[in-house]
């Protein structure tokens, strides 16, 4: 089951929100039937983000075996620094 097409792209803003440290990120796909289907996982530190960027590529993430994506696959983190 393959759910994402190739190119397709999300977005999610978190807006006022203030992370440090560790931060692990779990993505999921919900279903109409409220059913969820775990996709993959990956941690960070923050510590290590510079240039308010940091990508994801396939290779570094934990993936269920419904997350069918080339090698080529990766997520961009754009952060934007407090005051």
């Amino acid at each position: 089951m393959n759910i994402y097409e190739k190119n397709e792209s999300c977005k999610f803003e978190l807006k006022g929100i203030e992370i440090s440290d560790d931060i692990l990120v779990r993505c999921k796909h919900f279903e109409s039937n409220d059913a969820r289907i775990a996709l993959f996982r990956f941690a960070f530190n923050c510590g290590f983000i510079f240039e308010n960027v940091y990508r994801v590529w396939a290779r570094d993430m934990d993936k269920s075996s419904q997350m069918n994506v080339d090698s080529d696959f990766f997520i961009d983190f754009i952060f934007e620094r407090g005051n």
